[in-house]
């Protein structure tokens, strides 16, 4: 993860991101990243609630359950080809509902870099809380900023057009 972190310079492009999610939503927002056959949490912004998801920074995650883990599994071109790659708006973002822990619901875009020339995935950009606050009307207001700022980091690390 520090390696990571330090080629890219990644912290100061993402938590803009966590932090518009934060807001928007009111939910702990995080970037997960492919560790092998697992994925970790790279950066996190908790909520302020009392009640809320507990990941922390540097924690390590199977990628089989929640969001995050589908996302990376389904969007890594390491893995797929670029043509599968490629989001379609209409399948985002990854809903999971209590299916990592029994009481907590997640949302989760992809998140891409250009590297040599070559659209790479960064990881999964996600929000999540307990199951209750994910109601109909939070669901929309998530995939709606999750889209924005999924499109926009990816922007910002120069895939953009993965998204067209």
């Amino acid at each position: 993860g520090n390696l990571y972190q330090r080629s890219l310079k990644l912290e100061d492009q993402v938590r803009p991101s966590l932090m518009n999610l934060l807001q928007e939503t009111g939910e702990s927002a995080s970037l997960f990243i492919r560790q092998g056959e697992d994925r970790i949490c790279l950066f996190r912004q908790d909520s302020d609630h009392a009640v809320r998801d507990h990941v922390s920074e540097g924690q390590i995650l199977s990628l089989d359950r929640g969001a995050a883990g589908h996302v990376i599994s389904k969007f890594d071109p390491d893995y797929n080809s670029e043509a599968d790659i490629r989001p379609r708006v209409a399948d985002l973002p990854v809903f999971s509902f209590g299916e990592r822990v029994a009481e907590v619901a997640a949302a989760a875009v992809p998140v891409f870099w250009l590297h040599e020339g070559r659209v790479k995935l960064t990881g999964a950009l996600t929000v999540s809380g307990p199951l209750s606050r994910f109601t109909d009307d939070a669901c929309k207001i998530m995939r709606a900023a999750l889209l924005k700022e999924g499109q926009q980091l990816s922007a910002r690390l120069g895939a953009e057009y993965i998204w067209k």
